[in-house]
């Protein structure tokens, strides 16, 4: 059973240093965002004023929308087995914090995460007094960390992980970054690689432990979902549904060129934009290919439609339940894939990129046991496309397939249940 660190551990020199110059940094990027267009609400978060929460509360920060389903998902196991306390979520962007906002849950507070001020960041513990501070992935501020240790606050990483491409930084301020990690009450890594990655780099093993993906956590659409969503849309019953999830941009023209190369007259495309700003541009790039393009923003697409365009934020899950095959993005690019499980929970087979090293174990067991799912250049994308769709029997082996990789929900959530049970006594009802 964990035990809670006791006694402060004091600064280092390296880590005095960075608070003595950290408002030389983060002040100029307050005024940057200011001059961006950022609103009086993000500009107060950022130095610690955050919107009012009513104890106790439980505190979840991670980066952007896919750290915050996942900590919203653990926010709803944890009220489902009892414990009550508001949950206030703080992310790194505006996407994340949007999220939140749209799922309306009662209890939720959400704001831009204070930026890495002593100042700033004190004044955030002091407005929300949280039990204890729960790090999605890789949110490791040190004087955030420090603060909830200082305050003998329990700060716990979740899902816990460290790209490869990021620990050649790591070890090289391995001095500067090892203190913080020693404060952390726990480590909850991904795997049994991650949780090494972060002993390597000075963790306490005796607090680092295996728990798995919370985004694996994801349930299956409602019932009824899938007929609505295709209603919704005017989809016949003979017409086909292929979707491009989290589209990067130096990837449109790869999605677009194997939609121009697949000869499937009743196939229809969803395209789902990593970040919804770059609509415009992919309905520009479709439209000089003779591909048409809808956008999901602007209401329903009308009769007749192949291209919609999704524009808008959480449906994505929704369109991979209806999809025939989902192909994952951010892997045809360097930018490390993204969660190909979320279309494989769905009911979806997947195709991704090469470069996956975001979801490394997940690619890799998937590529195992399907391995013409990995592909890379528009050919090969059509090509399989073209294959799967041709053959129904085929298609249906590769999901089942597939979907044997998917981690048991159910235990990773008694995992997480299990190791947080000791910091949440005082919420229990």
């Amino acid at each position: 059973m964990p035990t809670l660190i006791t006694g402060a551990t004091p600064l280092s020199s390296l880590e005095r240093i960075y608070a003595t110059f950290s408002p030389c940094v983060f002040g100029p990027t307050l005024l940057a965002s200011y001059l961006g267009g950022a609103s009086a609400d993000e500009l107060r978060a950022r130095r610690g004023w955050l919107p009012p929460a009513a104890g106790p509360t439980v505190w979840l920060h991670g980066a952007s929308a896919g750290e915050m389903a996942a900590a919203a998902r653990l926010v709803t196991a944890l009220r489902g087995h009892g414990y009550r306390f508001q949950a206030v979520f703080t992310a790194a962007n505006r996407a994340g914090v949007e999220y939140i906002s749209r799922q309306g849950a009662p209890g939720t507070v959400a704001a831009l995460a204070p930026w890495d001020v002593p100042a700033w960041v004190s004044r955030a513990f002091d407005q929300w007094q949280p039990a204890m501070l729960l790090l999605i992935e890789t949110e490791l501020w040190p004087r955030l960390v420090f603060e909830a240790h200082r305050r003998a606050v329990p700060v716990l990483a979740l899902s816990a992980r460290i790209y490869p491409r990021d620990m050649a930084r790591y070890r090289a301020i391995r001095g500067f970054m090892a203190p913080t990690l020693r404060r952390l009450s726990r480590i909850l890594a991904q795997n049994e690689v991650e949780r090494d990655r972060f002993i390597t780099l000075g963790a306490d093993a005796s607090r680092c432990a295996i728990a798995g993906n919370l985004k694996h956590l994801e349930e299956d659409p409602a019932a009824g979902a899938t007929v609505d969503l295709r209603r919704e849309l005017g989809l016949l019953p003979a017409q086909r549904l292929i979707v491009f999830g989290s589209v990067h941009q130096s990837e449109v023209a790869l999605v677009l060129d194997a939609i121009k190369l697949l000869d499937a007259a009743d196939a229809r495309f969803i395209i789902a934009p990593r970040h919804a700003s770059a609509a415009e541009a992919i309905a520009r790039e479709a439209a000089a290919r003779g591909l048409p393009a809808a956008r999901r923003s602007r209401g329903q697409p009308g009769n007749g439609w192949r291209i919609l365009i999704l524009d808008t934020m959480g449906e994505l899950r929704h369109f991979y339940s209806i999809a025939m095959v989902a192909v994952v993005c951010g892997g045809f690019g360097k930018y490390g894939g993204h969660n190909p499980y979320e279309a494989l929970q769905a009911g979806a087979p997947v195709l991704f990129g090469p470069h996956f090293e975001h979801f490394e174990h997940e690619a890799a067991a998937i590529a195992k046991i399907t391995p013409q799912a990995r592909v890379s250049g528009p050919d090969q994308v059509a090509a399989r496309l073209s294959a799967w769709l041709g053959d129904e029997d085929s298609r249906r082996r590769v999901v089942a397939l597939q979907r044997r990789t998917l981690p048991d929900a159910a235990a990773v959530t008694r995992r997480y249940l299990h190791e947080l049970s000791p910091y949440l006594v005082a919420v229990h009802e």
